[in-house]
């Protein structure tokens, strides 16, 4: 048993590090663009049907997020919460989704509730993981704060 939630862990932690690569590489042109779009529109489709799936609520999200659109971001990743509060990963993403509309503060407190929701339930691996991408996301605050400066300007 402990060596499946091992396994899981791990496929959970690589999957969060594919997800906030695919971000910072800034995946809104392309194939990629347009997967998320189609991905937008199916979970769409499919919450209209089921309004209270939190997994739906979370893809748009997600795909909404990897487009650089932080504002629909960050309102599927409150629907998905408001259905499944216990949902570290979209806690922590829902933070950085603030985060990165220069609501360092909002941020910085999903990402630390997401932090202790992961040590409340005793998975030290995955407080490592959510410790580790903050840690990043303040490193890069500076870079951040700059991409708003110039938003626009080019």
């Amino acid at each position: 048993m402990q060596e499946k939630m091992s396994k899981f862990k791990f496929k959970l932690a690589s999957w969060l590090i594919i997800f906030c690569t695919i971000i910072l590489c800034n995946c809104s042109h392309g194939q990629q663009a347009i997967d998320h779009k189609e991905n937008i529109v199916k979970y769409k489709t499919m919450l209209q049907i089921e309004t209270n799936n939190c997994f739906y609520a979370a893809q748009i999200a997600g795909s909404y997020q990897a487009l650089n659109d932080f504002g629909n971001a960050i309102e599927y990743y409150q629907k998905a919460l408001a259905n499944c509060p216990d949902s570290l990963f979209d806690k922590f993403q829902l933070g950085v989704c603030y985060y990165l509309t220069m609501n360092k503060d909002k941020g910085l407190s999903y990402m630390d509730k997401a932090i202790e929701g992961a040590k409340n339930k005793g998975d030290n691996e995955m407080v490592k993981m959510f410790t580790a991408e903050k840690e990043a996301w303040l490193a890069r605050w500076d870079s951040v704060r700059e991409l708003e400066w110039n938003k626009g300007q080019m």
